[in-house]
């Protein structure tokens, strides 16, 4: 991908990501149509412009690195309402850390149409690192981007997987008797949180299952609800409960399960 800085703008391009189509023609070749060009091929190409990152003043970077934490990770996975540290180094040619040279962060959540969000500007320190926590949020792409001069950009990116946290709430008694009717409520937290397929499951000794009319999708503020008669019951019997937010189109989390909860059903 090729980075620009200013004048692009002016041409009909957006901050961020874009994209021309190059041609090539070759005369050579004739066709019977004036107006047609046998010979051409284009493809599309994606420009980048960026003006909101400022260039660095300090000296030139030959090693530019991006990782999380202090390693070199460059896939991290997180749960839910957890914040990971990105740390961006520079370090010249004779692998001396560059102190006072400015990067900058940015994110874009995992997901069609999705914006970049610019996260920090800052300088690197003595050690030359730069470090950033990320706000909570959904699975992203994080950039660090470090204009060296004018005309010269260096950009790294590493990917944060969020895994999904549904929260279980068991809405009838804790103990039921038999014919009595359990009733629960799955509430996913945003964002992307609308029309997102959610499952109520119990433990049995295959392993976790869908219970049956529990299976279904939040409406538009993140809450699903299902119940379900408890019938024929002999003697009495605990069931361990938990939600289950599946991995699925448009929705940028990794498959999470809420906390179990536990019923009792007497006959």
């Amino acid at each position: 991908m090729t980075a620009f800085r200013e004048g692009l703008n002016e041409a009909g391009f957006a901050e961020g990501r874009n994209s021309i189509e190059v041609c090539v023609t070759d005369y050579a070749q004739e066709t019977d149509d004036p107006a047609s060009l046998a010979g051409e091929a284009c493809t599309p190409a994606p420009v980048y412009v960026d003006n909101s990152c400022d260039v660095a003043q300090a000296r030139d970077a030959a090693d530019v690195r991006f990782a999380f934490g202090g390693g070199d990770r460059e896939r991290s996975t997180v749960r839910y309402g957890k914040r990971a540290r990105v740390v961006g180094t520079l370090k010249d040619a004779a692998d001396e850390p560059i102190e006072g040279a400015t990067v900058c962060i940015s994110s874009r959540d995992r997901l069609g149409g999705a914006e970049e969000i610019d996260v920090e500007e800052l300088e690197t320190n003595r050690r030359g690192r730069a470090k950033v926590r990320l706000p909570k949020g959904a699975s992203r792409t994080v950039k660090l981007t470090y204009w060296a001069d004018e005309e010269r950009v260096e950009m790294r990116t590493v990917d944060l997987n969020v895994r999904a946290r549904p929260k279980l709430t068991v809405l009838s008694r804790r103990k039921l008797s038999d014919g009595g009717r359990a009733r629960f409520r799955v509430e996913l937290p945003g964002p992307y949180r609308g029309k997102r397929r959610v499952a109520v499951q119990a433990l049995a000794p295959a392993g976790w299952l869908d219970f049956p009319g529990c299976v279904g999708k939040t409406n538009a503020k993140g809450v699903f609800t299902c119940s379900y008669r408890f019938r024929e019951q002999t003697g009495s019997v605990k069931y361990q409960f938990r939600a289950l937010a599946p991995r699925q189109p448009g929705y940028p989390y990794l498959q999470g399960r809420s906390r179990s909860e536990r019923l009792v059903v007497r006959d």
